[in-house]
Order: structure tokens, then sequence, then C-alpha cells
């Protein structure tokens, strides 16, 4: 490849191949993708679900689940990334659609852009494996001369692998389980770290980096968060012929949230607290 250089147009700013350095005026365009395809999955699942007879009321399964998701959606931040990812080989934002040129000369070739085109592209994949788990155990309160039923239930998600790979050049592929907690929204139990990809070390030990390894296998010296287990309680009474009143305790021990590199974790951890709820429903 040539050796580049940063142009500045009245737009934007490009890198473009030396001697090719011209005074530009393309804008950046974001828009949609008229070649945008569907995202595709294929998912494997088998299952086993145990109810034994000597123990009525008792019930449990476990699920083991193998997602592949192809031709992921993903957008560029910036009309530059376009530009960058074409001089580094992703043929995709080098045609016409993404970096139309003065007559249809391809920008590889030499030609001049007049806009360059922020869009969202097929791009990224994605393999994720685990196990979902149940397990639940209920019986009836009448011999205690109680009109109802009682219910236990406990779920929970184990993620070995969740695989994203960006798709796109000087990128590398993440397996996000157990990191920022990007498990299934159904767990409730999350120990793990801020990235697999952080390499861990003390100040002065750490190694020595090129700037690609920096990106995407940054050093730091703390990279655990910690696990959460979340107790809820709930009861419900029927009132008349089709009513029935609730009442449920979310986080009953109002247990906070976990800091992370980049704030609270909603997605996993309860940032709200404690929660109250009363109410009636009615059948009708």
């Amino acid at each position: 490849m040539p050796p580049t250089v940063t142009c500045y147009s009245g737009a934007i700013p490009f890198i473009e191949p030396c001697p090719y350095c011209l005074a530009l005026e393309a804008p950046e365009v974001a828009e949609g993708n008229l070649l945008l395809t569907p995202e595709t999955s294929k998912t494997q699942e088998v299952g086993i679900v145990v109810q034994p007879e000597y123990v009525p009321g008792l019930g449990a399964s476990a699920d083991y689940y193998h997602i592949n998701v192809l031709h992921v959606i993903q957008t560029l931040s910036s009309a530059q990334s376009v530009l960058n990812q074409c001089q580094l080989g992703v043929t995709v934002f080098c045609s016409q659609n993404a970096i139309p040129t003065y007559g249809g000369v391809p920008y590889v070739d030499g030609g001049i852009p007049t806009a360059v085109n922020v869009q969202p592209t097929n791009l990224a994949s994605i393999v994720t494996t685990g196990v979902d788990l149940e397990a639940s155990y209920q019986f009836k309160l009448d011999k205690w001369g109680v009109p109802g039923n009682f219910a236990l239930r406990a779920l929970g998600t184990k993620t070995y692998r969740w695989i994203l790979c960006p798709g796109i050049a000087q990128s590398v592929c993440v397996n996000e389980a157990a990191a920022l907690g990007n498990y299934s929204t159904d767990t409730t139990y999350n120990a793990g770290v801020f990235s697999n990809n952080n390499i861990q070390c003390n100040t002065g030990s750490c190694p020595v980096q090129s700037a690609f390894q920096s990106v995407n296998y940054p050093t730091i010296n703390y990279n655990h968060m910690p696990g959460a287990i979340y107790w809820d309680a709930g009861a419900s009474f029927n009132v008349m012929e089709k009513g029935q009143l609730y009442v449920k305790i979310n986080n009953i021990a109002n247990l906070l949230p976990a800091p992370s590199e980049s704030g609270y974790n909603g997605t996993i951890y309860d940032v709200i607290g404690r929660m109250y709820h009363v109410g009636v429903r009615m059948r009708l």
C-alpha cells in the first residue's frame, strides 16, 4: 500500500494514498442500505426434563443450546472509518454503494469520492453456547387448612461462549461470556470480568504492546465483577369469583449493583433496589 497522508476537505478529513491527495469536497452521508440482507441464525438445542414420581411437585429441566448468527447488521462510526476499512482491504466498503465516485471510477483505482456513505452493513457474526436450568417445587396448602398452593422456582443460565466477531479489518473476535454482564437477561448470578480480552497486570509488569494489541487487548490492573443473588417473594389470594389479590417484593435484601468500568450494568444487576408490588387481577 502506498504511504498515506490526511487530507482535509470542506466537509470531513480523508486519508488518501499519495499522490492522490486532492482538495476533496465530499459530504458524509448517513443513510440506509438497499443491499442489506437478513440476519440469519442456526439453533441447535437438546434438553431433558425430570419429574420424579417419588417427590410429587418437584420438577427440573436442563436445555443445552448452540446459536450461530450470521450477517449481523452493524454501522461504522464515521466516513473516515469507511475509507480506512476500504484501504485495509474490506471490499464491501470500496463499492460505489459505500463510496460513490466521479465517473464511476473505483475509489481504490484513484476515483474521487462524491460522498462517503455511513450505512448499516452485514458485517458481524455471533456464536453463543450455554445451558438453561430450571427447578421448581410446589404443593397444596390444604393439609394445613389453608387454601391455595405454595411454589418455589429457580432459573439460571450458564453461558460458556458469547463470541462477537466484528467482521472488519484490525478487529478481533471477543468472547463476552461473563464480561460486563453479557449473559442472558435471565441470569441472576454473574460473577465475571470486565472483558475477556483485558490483560490483567500490575503497573511495571505489563507486557510491551503494539498499537493493535493495546486497542484489542488492553492492560488493566483489576478485571473482576462480583456475582449477585437476588431474592424475591410473592403471594396471591383469590377474592370473590373472578378476582385475585397479589403482593410481591423484589430484591428483598436491597442489594446494590456492582460498579463496572462503564458504570452500573443495568442489563444484569438490579439498579432500582427493593420494590413492593400490590395489585388486583380480574378475570373477564
